[in-house]
């Protein structure tokens, strides 16, 4: 995963590539100088990451897979629509979600929605699945800035724009959390220090065993 933010005056960018299949960290470029900004861009340190903007859709993808909806659920999708869903009303009223480019109106299913990236589809599945089922996906994926159920700032997470990526993450998490379906559902914690030795390269001081689960089917 990489980001560029194009919102700064001087561009900032973070790239993080992980191994699926065990979590070794095989690149990571956290910004130009960490001196300076103390921010690493690419693990989120010590400022709160970017936004994921349509790379999150796939956390409701999965949740709505979890919850057997087909992927052959058809929305139709306008390039504009309004949601009449409490759940999704923020201080302006009710969220009205728009496509990035003018796709046409039609019915779509999932797979025509994630191949064209119809958020105004994104927007109704994810008052069918709930935002809160695509939240809990995304932790147990390895998004690591999540609150825990009931911890303060949780409930700004359950909100219906999160899946058109409204809120910020870390681009090693996004790189982590996408090798899970890379990796058949297995969910490998991300390392960067594979073994520390003596000098004579005899003995290892610390040495990394690989930490995977499986966390979706």
């Amino acid at each position: 995963q990489h980001w560029m933010d194009p919102f700064r005056g001087d561009p900032a960018g973070a790239l993080a590539s992980v191994d699926p299949t065990s979590g070794r960290i095989v690149a990571l470029y956290g910004g130009r100088d960490f001196k300076k900004s103390q921010v690493d861009l690419a693990t989120g340190q010590g400022g709160t990451g970017f936004q994921p903007g349509s790379a999150f859709k796939m956390f409701f993808i999965v949740a709505a897979l979890e919850k057997g909806i087909s992927p052959a659920t058809v929305f139709n999708a306008p390039p504009k629509i309004t949601i009449p869903d409490r759940r999704c009303e923020g201080p302006k009223g009710p969220w009205t979600p728009r496509n990035a480019e003018q796709s046409p109106t039609k019915p779509y299913n999932m797979y025509e929605a994630t191949a064209h990236s119809v958020n105004t589809w994104f927007a109704q599945l994810a008052v069918k699945v709930g935002p809160e089922a695509g939240v809990e996906v995304a932790r147990k994926l390895g998004i690591s800035n999540i609150p825990k159920r009931g911890e303060e700032g949780y409930s700004s997470w359950t909100v219906c724009s999160l899946v058109l990526g409204a809120k910020e993450v870390s681009v090693l998490d996004m790189a982590s959390a996408f090798g899970v379906l890379a990796n058949k559902g297995v969910r490998c914690e991300s390392y960067s220090i594979a073994k520390v030795v003596t000098p004579d390269q005899r003995k290892p001081l610390i040495e990394h065993k690989p930490d995977c689960h499986q966390v979706v089917n």
